[in-house]
């Protein structure tokens, strides 16, 4: 046919797509954040947590010692190792844990942020303070 048709109109919403794009790029850095910190802490804890669990076993059976002989205890026959161990199910369990509210919580701030124009409802508040 004869004439050169007219480019199709770009919707505004694509003009933006850069900024949606940094917005992504941000969450799922927070995503990675999260849940690296998530794992961190776990591990970290997790010599406490197994002495935990064992005096909580031995109490329920009757018999029972200090902390401090327990981790003896387990330095001596099983060696370091065995305090982190069951450490990798507790990471696994708590890397999309962390990452979900590390990286939801600027969100769901977003959401409720108070401004000048309009400050924020006593239900804002309310939903921020119980996210936290």
């Amino acid at each position: 046919m004869g004439g050169a048709s007219a480019p199709p109109s770009v919707p505004a919403a694509a003009h933006n797509t850069g900024a949606a794009v940094a917005a992504l790029q941000t969450f799922g850095l927070q995503l990675v954040s999260g849940g690296g910190a998530g794992a961190i802490s776990k591990t970290s804890v997790a010599p406490i947590e197994r002495i935990k669990v064992i005096l909580q076993v031995e109490r329920s059976s009757g018999s029972g010692s200090g902390a401090v002989t327990v981790a003896r205890t387990i330095l001596r026959t099983q060696g370091a190792r065995a305090f982190w161990r069951g450490n990798g199910v507790n990471v696994l369990r708590i890397i999309p844990n962390a990452a979900i509210k590390f990286s939801c919580n600027d969100v769901f701030k977003g959401m409720y942020v108070r401004t000048a124009a309009a400050p924020a409802t006593a239900y804002a508040r309310c939903c921020v303070a119980c996210y936290r």
